[in-house]
């Protein structure tokens, strides 16, 4: 029927192009592109939530269309459509919001949100997620019509205290002061520190601290005690051995870890100075006492004296503050073992 028309049109067009009258033939031809253009049509095929509907519309803006066609719809909603429809056809998608409810920040309601994922719907919302506050369930969750959410703040912030350091008490011996007598060397002073703390807070409720860091701002400094040792027939006093074998002036004191060694059934006796091996004549490490240094030797509390003796040998496990006495027999040494010895270099 429409290209009945236009042939009708065309046939009367060429009938007033014979005709001199200009105006009139224009005044026409401008009436039927207005009446052509009037009852063009478009048709749109809508889809909403699986429902398709069909209708016409003069209108080819879609949204316009859907309106006049009683198609109604809110923030939550999506229009999936071309901005103009072409061609005299268009296809619609509505994807229709979901219903949630939402716990959080001490109330409960209910919001329509649009479909997606969670967190995005609830920022559509103006509800912000913090970095830690926790949903139950996963943020990235597709939104569900009808599910509950429940949404926990969580928060932190740092707590420091400062704390005492309660300073130590140490004694020590000394061959300088008599059997029994004490002196002070220094005083005990207590120092500080600073612990800082990572509280949490859920929901503005403190439910937990981490210790993250631990600062000492003055170091404690240990109670010093000098106590005196008398042992056996012996006293060391004010740089002076006094023994049955006689007074000793000594220059330095080394507190040295001592083992024993002897030649017996051994094919060698020959120390690393030359001299035959024999009892008081030690090895030692050359760094720490030199090769002919003369000394006195005993036990810190005086229980066990080995006497003068002078460094003559080395060892290759003697390092640092250890020596190696000797002794005439095996048996010796094994009675010996591994001892904590006093070492005075004397003059």
């Amino acid at each position: 029927m429409l290209q009945t028309v236009k042939e009708k049109v065309c046939e009367g067009v060429r009938q007033l192009t014979k005709r001199t009258v200009l105006i009139p033939l224009v005044s026409v031809v401008t009436l039927l592109c207005v009446g052509f253009s009037v009852a063009s049509v478009t048709i749109y095929t809508v889809y909403d939530e699986g429902q398709k509907t069909v209708f016409t519309s003069h209108s080819t803006i879609p949204t316009e269309a859907l309106r006049e066609n009683g198609f109604t719809w809110d923030s939550a909603d999506t229009i999936e459509a071309p901005a103009y429809a072409e061609n005299g056809e268009a296809q619609v998608k509505i994807v229709r919001g979901k219903t949630i409810t939402l716990t959080a920040d001490g109330k409960t309601q209910t919001l329509r949100v649009p479909g997606g994922k969670i967190a995005d719907a609830l920022q559509e919302q103006g509800i912000a997620l913090g970095e830690l506050d926790e949903l139950s369930c996963a943020r990235d969750a597709e939104v569900i019509d009808g599910m509950k959410v429940q949404l926990v703040r969580v928060t932190t912030y740092d707590r420091t205290e400062t704390k005492t350091i309660r300073h130590s008490k140490k004694i020590i011996t000394s061959y300088e002061l008599t059997g029994g007598e004490t002196k002070l060397q220094q005083k005990g002073e207590d120092g500080e520190k600073v612990l800082t703390y990572r509280v949490t807070m859920r929901d503005g409720v403190e439910v937990g601290e981490t210790l993250v860091s631990e600062t000492v701002t003055k170091e404690a400094k240990p109670e010093i005690t000098v106590r005196g040792v008398k042992g056996g027939a012996n006293t060391v006093r004010n740089g002076v051995i006094t023994s049955r074998s006689g007074n000793f002036r000594y220059k330095k004191a080394i507190q040295v870890t001592a083992t024993a060694y002897t030649c017996e059934g051994k094919s060698w006796n020959i120390t690393k100075s030359g001299a035959v091996a024999r009892v008081g004549l030690i090895a030692v490490d050359p760094r720490v006492i030199p090769l002919g240094t003369r000394m006195y030797i005993e036990s810190p509390d005086g229980s066990f004296v080995y006497g003068t003796a002078v460094a003559a040998d080395t060892g290759g496990a003697i390092k640092g503050n250890k020596i190696d006495l000797y002794f005439d027999t095996y048996r010796e040494c094994i009675n010996f073992g591994r001892r904590q010895m006093m070492v005075y270099i004397l003059e």
